[in-house]
């Protein structure tokens, strides 16, 4: 429902804009390809309980690996007046043709305030995951000095990962006696969790476009992005669901180089460009946990239980290094 609201505010902007008769349209369209770098993670702090007056928090953090190659495209239109390119409308979208490089990793640890943290459990896992991005930026200029063009800029991008997790390897903690512990290793080649996330962030800020010479430009853009995050944890060795929504504060920013042909006698001009993307975003919400079959790690029978509100933390951090090419007309 939100993607649909963003596309169509989209469309009215840009048919209000491309119906004035003072506009001369030039396009740019391209495939891309790109690879990625960095994880998105959960974390979860909660009160456990506490021992002599002393509070214990129960922590979680899971951390899932997003390096991996992207194939796309990306469309752009240039409204022109007076031989400058008064609105800029950007159009990309990319899915991922490999799994992520890296392991997905579990963190448990108990926070005894005053003392510090204790691991309660650590593991790493293969992941499998489907990627699909989609981002659309509107830009219109304020400002030239010369070869240089300042525009403010608003849009959104979208993202939607979802993972597939198998196998776990690791240690675990357990009680010797009261006071002693020691660690033992773990290990399984069980389906363990599935994962799935979705960002969607609307987003404002400014674009600066420096020419180089006759053939070649120099793009920044920077944003700030209103995140809308949610995420579905099937939890599947402690038969048990999970899911969050909530809404936190991103940023965005993009380098591009371009250089592209200027013979006027041709139509079609050959493009070819090179960037880097990074985007980051948090979001503190609450989670809700409900258990459709027994815990195997808990004494009693957890089926039906459901636990609401427990403090769940969305972040993640992403770069991105690109090439892009095609056609200008």
């Amino acid at each position: 429902m939100r993607i649909k609201i963003c596309i169509a505010i989209i469309v009215m902007v840009f048919a209000f804009q491309t119906s004035s008769a003072e506009y001369k349209a030039s396009f740019l369209l391209g495939p891309t390809i790109s690879q990625s770098f960095g994880h998105c993670n959960y974390n979860l702090n909660t009160l456990a309980g506490y021992n002599n007056g002393t509070a214990i928090y129960a922590q979680s953090k899971l951390e899932f690996p997003i390096s991996a190659t992207l194939l796309g495209a990306r469309m752009s239109c240039f409204l022109i007046k007076d031989k400058k390119r008064n609105w800029i409308f950007s159009l990309a979208a990319a899915t991922n043709t490999s799994n992520p490089q890296g392991k997905m990793k579990d963190t448990d640890w108990y926070t005894i305030v005053g003392y510090g943290d204790l691991q309660i459990s650590y593991t790493e896992s293969d992941a499998k995951f489907s990627y699909i991005t989609i981002d659309f930026e509107i830009m219109r200029r304020i400002y030239s000095m010369n070869n240089a063009h300042t525009y403010i800029l608003a849009g959104f991008r979208s993202q939607m990962l979802d993972y597939d997790i198998k196998g776990f390897k690791g240690r675990q903690i357990y009680f010797i006696d009261d006071t002693t512990y020691d660690y033992i290793d773990i290990y399984g080649d069980v389906r363990a969790l599935s994962y799935k996330v979705s960002y969607l962030s609307p987003m404002a800020g400014f674009y600066y476009d420096l020419g180089i010479g006759e053939t070649s430009s120099l793009n920044l853009m920077a944003a700030y992005m209103l995140t809308f995050a949610d995420d579905y944890d099937y939890h599947i060795l402690r038969n048990k669901y999970s899911e969050a929504h909530g809404t936190g504060n991103g940023f965005y920013s993009k380098l591009n180089f371009q250089y592209s042909s200027i013979d006027a006698n041709q139509s079609y001009k050959p493009f070819f460009s090179i960037y880097a993307e990074f985007f980051t975003t948090k979001i503190s919400t609450g989670q809700t946990q409900e258990w459709y079959g027994d815990d195997p790690i808990s004494e009693e029978d957890d089926t039906g239980n459901v636990i609401e509100d427990i403090p769940h933390e969305i972040t993640t951090l992403q770069f991105h290094i690109g090439l892009s090419f095609g056609l200008a007309f």
